[in-house]
């Protein structure tokens, strides 16, 4: 969970908080950055809470640099309720009565050089929430009719992507219960509270570059200690299995070698808003081991029967 200046904010999969990586404060304390890992084909969702800050704001939600959805949180709401403090949760895009989830996708790569051409996408791989202070003006007449965004598949070329493999997209729409929200006006009351940025990639490309821990070994060596174990009991029940020593002749017999003894291994209330301000409209938005054993022989002593 990322904490700055009275507000948590962190990225659930299928329910589960996300572990951030490597999570960094701005010098000025106005921003928090982390990575993440991301799952292809998982829907996600985008949590935060007021826990402390006593003005009302709005949060606005970008994925891949795409504006996406938008939820106001009043302060009076937040400060009457008892802990835990509800929170604000984005799972999707609302089209009406119905919701489009988040969902990592795959990135489309093309060896097309006309793309190299294309505006850049310094924002591709990294989801960013904004939290303003804000003043309501009341809710407007006309239907929230969205969607926001449609989140499209993009393409870029397979010599820019810079180790990004994945995008955010939209899953298969489903009802949402709690339906279609008034429109509200708001204008900002002053400058950007906080920032939070997650900046996903696969698990196995935070691992390669030292971002995240690597993989644990207990279950690889776990199997390896249970392979020798059956090794060993293979030895030993062939042991038990063969016949007693031949009878000697004359010639002294060779002294069977010893085998090597084996190493041990080792939610507030929300409203749907249209965010204008005096100077310049704001976008209208949403409120809302074991040891192996040793095996031993003794040696056979030899006898001259003559």
């Amino acid at each position: 969970m990322l904490q700055l200046n009275g507000f948590n904010a962190w990225i659930t999969i299928d329910g589960q908080p996300v572990p951030e990586h490597q999570v960094d404060i701005s010098a000025d304390q106005t921003s928090v950055t982390c990575w993440v890992a991301s799952e292809l084909g998982k829907n996600f969702s985008v949590h935060w809470q007021n826990v402390s800050s006593p003005r009302d704001v709005a949060g606005y939600l970008r994925m891949d640099g795409e504006f996406c959805a938008g939820r106001i949180t009043y302060a009076g709401l937040a400060a009457a309720a008892q802990f835990p403090r509800p929170e604000t949760v984005v799972r999707g895009v609302s089209d009406g009565p119905m919701l489009k989830p988040f969902v990592f996708s795959a990135l489309e790569t093309s060896d097309d050089d006309a793309l190299l051409a294309g505006p850049a996408q310094p924002d591709l791989g990294l989801i960013a929430l904004k939290i303003t202070p804000i003043r309501s003006l009341g809710q407007k007449q006309e239907p929230n009719n969205g969607p926001w965004t449609t989140l499209a598949q993009q393409t870029v070329h397979e010599r820019s992507k810079k180790a990004v493999t994945q995008q955010i997209g939209l899953g298969e729409a489903q009802y949402d219960p709690e339906g279609t929200k008034p429109l509200v006006t708001v204008v900002r009351t002053g400058p950007d509270i906080v920032h939070f940025s997650w900046k996903y990639r696969p698990l196995d490309v935070l691992r390669a570059n030292g971002i995240a821990p690597p993989a644990p070994l207990t279950a690889n060596l776990k199997r390896k200690a249970d392979a020798d174990d059956d090794a060993d009991d293979s030895d030993a029940d062939a042991d038990a299995n063969s016949p007693g020593p031949l009878p000697q002749s004359k010639k002294e017999v060779k002294p069977k070698k010893e085998p090597a003894e084996k190493k041990p291994k080792r939610i507030v209330k929300h409203e749907t808003i249209d965010l204008t301000d005096d100077a310049e409209p704001l976008p209208v938005i949403k409120r809302e081991k074991k040891k192996a054993r040793t095996q031993t022989s003794t040696k056979g002593e030899v006898i001259d029967l003559t």
